[in-house]
């Protein structure tokens, strides 16, 4: 009884701990950063004489500079420092799609200037405000992991074994630094049973009837939305309202994984220590079946499914030894010192045994992929 109540409270901390961890972590985590707000709605004219919206930029990440087109001072030198910040920037898939939007000024009272709208070139004098968006420091925030794992019998009827591993946003080693750490929330478990059937049949039957069954998932939940790839997961979630396109976003955004396993394997009635060998007994037979099953989805692949079937049977069947001893009893052979060893010449007129197996297999895959353009 003491075994089977520990069995019990192991199970009870896992289950605890699978669910208790990642809450506990939410509830620590907080942003070191400045939340400043959304940009207000903007209408600009750029330089091929097009609409420039805030809508063009929805859903991208972009930094907003405010220069002076002719000023010979400290324009070119923010032009050529925005310019360092994209080569910095140029290759990092989280960074990839950070757009640069320049505002300024321009003194079209030149240009505009036409026959029936005379304008006065002159020199135009003020001040012009724009939102900015500034960054500053790196994330420095780390993650956690743990690793849980239970082993438990019944017996010699059945064994369990369950493992489960988790790991935040920002867990890495003590050397790495924030861009190395991982970016990625993982979740999974496996468990594996194996039952010993042929224990719940009576005794004198002899069949050995051995039951194996495995299941695992994998749930990898990135920080950034792939599609978009700058925009945090949350916070795309947040903001979608409709139910159906915020589990879609989900779904292509999580990595799942899922392997499944049933297993029938060397299933055959053992013979008694006082039954005579048959060549045509069913204990000459072992049967096995299999089956594998794995499911997944991720960004590129919509759904993929393979299923694996395999069976076999094998027969077995060893003859009893029947030598015969043609010159045994040859006299003269035996009392000859040259000849005598050929008085123990034998050779077997039967095989030793039978030997063959059947193995049929059968596969199932499909795969569709999704459209990520």
């Amino acid at each position: 009884m003491k075994n089977k109540s520990y069995i019990g409270i192991s199970f009870i901390v896992l289950i605890f701990g699978i669910w208790a961890v990642p809450k506990i972590i939410a509830k620590f985590q907080k942003s070191d950063l400045v939340e400043i707000g959304p940009v207000p709605a903007f209408e600009l004219i750029d330089q091929n004489e097009k609409k420039i919206s805030n809508k063009v930029y929805l859903g991208k990440v972009y930094v907003v500079e405010f220069f002076f087109s002719t000023c010979p001072t400290i324009c070119p030198k923010m032009n050529q420092s925005m310019l360092q910040l994209q080569e910095a920037f140029y290759g990092n898939p989280n960074f990839g799609l950070v757009r640069t939007l320049m505002v300024g000024i321009k003194n079209n009272t030149k240009t505009l200037a036409t026959a029936t709208h005379p304008l006065n070139p002159r020199y135009i004098k003020g001040e012009a405000w724009f939102d900015e968006l500034r960054m500053s420091e790196m994330n420095n925030k780390g993650g956690m992991a743990a690793v849980s794992s239970m082993d438990a019998n019944l017996a010699d009827f059945a064994t369990v074994s369950a493992s489960g591993k988790m790991s935040t946003i920002g867990f890495g080693t003590l050397d790495q630094g924030p861009n190395e750490r991982s970016r990625e929330d993982l979740r999974q478990y496996n468990i594996v049973t194996n039952l010993s059937l042929g224990k719940l049949l009576p005794k004198k039957w002899g069949v050995n009837l051995p039951f194996n069954y495995s299941v695992g998932e994998d749930f990898i939940t990135p920080k950034y939305d792939p599609f978009n790839q700058d925009v945090e997961l949350q916070q795309l979630l947040d903001v979608t309202t409709n139910a159906s396109e915020k589990k879609n976003i989900k779904d292509r955004a999580i990595d799942y994984t899922k392997r499944k396993s049933i297993n029938f394997i060397g299933v055959k009635k053992e013979r008694s220590e006082k039954q005579k060998p048959h060549f045509y007994d069913p204990e000459n037979v072992t049967l096995s079946y299999s089956y594998n099953e794995v499911d997944k989805h991720n960004f590129e692949t919509e759904s993929y499914l393979d299923q694996q079937v395999k069976t076999a049977a094998d027969y077995t069947f060893a003859f009893q030894p029947k030598p015969l001893e043609p010159l045994k009893k040859v006299n003269f052979i035996k009392k000859s010192e040259y000849w005598k060893m050929l008085s123990d010449f034998n050779f077997n007129y039967l095989p030793t045994n039978i030997n063959f197996s059947s193995n049929i297999m059968r596969q199932y895959n499909k795969q569709q992929f999704r459209s990520v353009s």
